[in-house]
């Protein structure tokens, strides 16, 4: 029975971990090794609670002390652990207890098997966030309009006010400042609005200097004063064919993680070119057909990632904990949308260093 439960141990392919009633790991199969990214070796004699993220440890105990005291016969909590490398994973662990035989004599030990579920975290997480991201939406939609509507009714006083041509110049001149600033708040609603349309047209006639102008104009919104913006726009750019208000959430989005990554202080610099493919001077995710591209380039002086990270960013589901790694989080899903309109993302950044994003559409000239 003993070599059975041995054979099983280690040909098992979910992690398994067999620990000391003292939780310090005795032994441990290849599918676990190979879960936290440790060699048997470098894993036998340490307690199991080194692995687990410390924000999950304490959470972890309070249910263990259900399984010594009896009150259940085996405990399951999701956890995440560090591997070796220093990246979070997530396991759905299954407690129970096991008899271990230490010098012929047998002592009551733990039995860990533990799931892998890091992609399914990853996927719940990122469907959060695109919830999150329809929920901002249809918020600033709700409020543009409202705001629309008081906008509307200044705007027709001031109209009647604009009417008396009895009005002193003083009065004038203070009716003039008043529709300045209902015509401004009224840019702002629109832009608002097409930023909480959920969809627009799947694909049509975009000037993406347009796109980022009207974006600047928010920025005192979103952006402190201690970071600052440096626009780049080449004058004379072909048009691409893309969905506005997919393109407008892009770069809110990446204005807001590079904010994030930059903690409230530095410089932002957005910048419009044509390119011909061949004029990439850094490695792409994706083969680069030859062509004209425009390119939207996001640049900030942030923190940055890890260079080793980056291909990651376009796995399926990959999210980040960290400020740092938010700053370019989200990009499979910009990675795979704008794909089919034949376009491809480029992401370089060091830590401590920044981030350059670029996002290059065909050129259309029709």
């Amino acid at each position: 029975m003993e070599r059975e439960f041995q054979r099983l141990f280690t040909e098992m392919p979910i992690g398994a971990v067999l620990l000391s009633w003292e939780y310090d790991i005795r032994a441990a199969n290849e599918a676990f090794e190979s879960f936290v990214g440790y060699s048997s070796s470098e894993l036998e004699g340490r307690s199991i609670f080194e692995l687990v993220d410390v924000h999950d440890s304490q959470g972890l105990i309070q249910e263990l002390r259900c399984l010594h005291e009896g009150e259940r016969k085996f405990v399951g909590v999701a956890t995440r652990y560090e591997r070796k490398d220093g990246t979070l994973v997530w396991g759905y662990p299954i407690w129970m207890h096991h008899p271990l035989q230490v010098g012929g004599q047998s002592r009551e030990a733990l039995l860990v098997l533990v799931v892998d579920i890091t992609e399914r975290r990853r996927m719940e997480m990122q469907m959060r966030h695109s919830e999150q991201m329809d929920s901002l939406g249809m918020l600033a939609g709700s409020v543009a309009h409202e705001f629309n509507n008081v906008l509307t009714i200044i705007k027709a006083f001031v109209e009647l006010l604009e009417a008396d041509s009895e009005a002193p110049d003083r009065v004038n001149e203070s009716i003039q400042r008043i529709r300045i600033a209902t015509e401004r708040g009224e840019t702002m609603t629109r832009q608002l609005l097409d930023f909480g349309r959920v969809e627009g047209p799947e694909s049509e006639a975009v000037d993406i200097n347009e796109i980022v102008k009207q974006a600047a104009d928010m920025f005192a919104w979103v952006l402190p004063p201690t970071v600052k913006v440096n626009l780049s726009l080449e004058e004379t750019l072909p048009k691409v064919h893309t969905n506005r208000g997919r393109l407008q959430r892009l770069l809110m989005d990446r204005v807001l993680g590079a904010r994030d990554a930059m903690k409230g202080e530095g410089l932002l610099t957005l910048q419009t070119l044509h390119t011909s493919s061949d004029a990439v001077d850094f490695p792409t995710f994706d083969p680069i057909e030859a062509g004209e591209y425009v390119v939207m380039r996001i640049l900030d002086t942030g923190e940055g990632v890890p260079a080793d990270s980056i291909p990651e960013l376009l796995e399926p589901f990959v999210t980040f904990e960290s400020t740092v790694a938010r700053s370019a989080s989200n990009m499979h899903a910009v990675h795979g949308v704008f794909a089919h309109e034949e376009g491809f993302v480029c992401i370089e950044s060091r830590r401590q260093g920044g981030t350059r994003f670029e996002l290059y559409l065909p050129a259309r000239h029709d």
